[in-house]
């Protein structure tokens, strides 16, 4: 189901602008780009910054959607079979 979403997400992108944010691998490997969002607290406030990840990154941040915390081989390989598979959908 994730990568029909993500093939109709692509689909509407095409046209439109879409901000999607998701923990489902399948979805996140069909974007154009990928932003890294971190969130920081002290004791009064919350800040928040996105940065615009590298293709070697974007590919350790869906292999650690794919199995967690750390990335194995696996689901490193996994993870470029996703965005290599997005490539030719283009």
């Amino acid at each position: 189901a994730s990568q029909k979403v993500g093939e109709k997400l692509k689909s509407l992108a095409r046209n439109h602008q879409v901000l999607c944010v998701t923990h489902h691998a399948q979805i996140a490997a069909m974007a154009d780009r990928h932003f890294y969002i971190l969130k920081m607290q002290d004791a009064l406030t919350t800040h928040t910054s996105a940065e615009i990840i590298s293709q070697e990154q974007r590919i350790t941040e869906i292999s650690r959607l794919l199995s967690g915390a750390h990335a194995s081989e696996t689901s490193l390989k996994h993870a470029r079979e996703l965005l290599e598979g997005r490539e030719m959908k283009s």
